[in-house]
C-alpha cells in the first residue's frame, strides 16, 4: 500500500524543485519552519490542514492538487515528474447527491409559476 505521506513528499520536492526553489525559500512563502518543510518532503511528517494550505499557496497549486495527491490520482514518477492517473479519477465515484426538495406550501399560483419558469430556466441553460 502507497503512504499518501510519502506519496506528498515526494510530490511536494518535485512541484518545488520545477519551481526552482530551495527548501528554505519554499518554507519561506509558506510561512513555515524549514524544517518542517523539510520533513514533510521526506514523508516523515505529515502535515496538518493548515500547512497544506501554506504549502499550496507557497507552490501555486489549488487544494485540489493536494486532494488528488492523497487519492492516488496524482503520483510522481521516478523522473519526478507529476502524473495524473486517469484510471484512478475516473474510479473515484463521486459521492451521491442529496435528493433536492421544494417546499411549496404557502407558495401563491403566481409565485409557484415563477418557480417553474425558473426551474424551465436552469434545465434548458444546463441540459
Amino acid at each position: 500500500m502507497v503512504d499518501p505521506t510519502s506519496t506528498l513528499g515526494r510530490a511536494i520536492r518535485a512541484r518545488r524543485e520545477e519551481l526552482h526553489l530551495s527548501t528554505d525559500d519554499a518554507a519561506v512563502r509558506a510561512r513555515i519552519p524549514e524544517t518542517s518543510w523539510r520533513l514533510i518532503e521526506q514523508g516523515q511528517q505529515a502535515p496538518s490542514d493548515l500547512m497544506l494550505g501554506a504549502i499550496c499557496r507557497a507552490l501555486e497549486w489549488t487544494p485540489a492538487t493536494i486532494d488528488n495527491l492523497l487519492r492516488n490520482e496524482i503520483h510522481v514518477n521516478p523522473d519526478g515528474e507529476m502524473v495524473v492517473d486517469l484510471d484512478a479519477s475516473e474510479r473515484a465515484a463521486a459521492p451521491p447527491q442529496p435528493e433536492l426538495t421544494l417546499d411549496v406550501r404557502g407558495l401563491t399560483s403566481a409565485q409557484l409559476r415563477e418557480v417553474q419558469g425558473y426551474i424551465d430556466y436552469l434545465r434548458e441553460r444546463f441540459s
